[in-house]
């Protein structure tokens, strides 16, 4: 009788596990992120996300650009937000 090789399988199921747990670990991140941004307000989050951002120093071009979309959005975001708050 041959002998079955579960070297691979094995891998797989490794992979599966940690990438298991990984999210299993981010939905429950969500959930507490979700409660604080209710608790403490959207807006107030996402001010501080801005405020953050904008203080960091010593990027190349390339990274200057992306963060400035970052926060161009974010802004919007911000703008947007606070327009459906007037409709809740």
């Amino acid at each position: 009788m041959m002998k079955q090789d579960n070297t691979g399988t094995k891998g797989i199921t490794k992979i599966s596990k940690t990438k298991r747990k990984k999210e299993i670990k981010y939905i429950s991140l969500k959930h507490k992120i979700t409660d604080f941004c209710k608790e403490n307000g959207y807006d107030n989050v996402i001010r501080s996300m801005l405020e953050n951002f904008d203080q960091i120093d010593d990027l190349t071009n390339t990274q200057s650009v992306e963060l400035f979309s970052l926060i161009r959005s974010l802004e919007s975001a911000l703008r947007s937000y606070e327009r459906l708050q007037e409709y809740v």
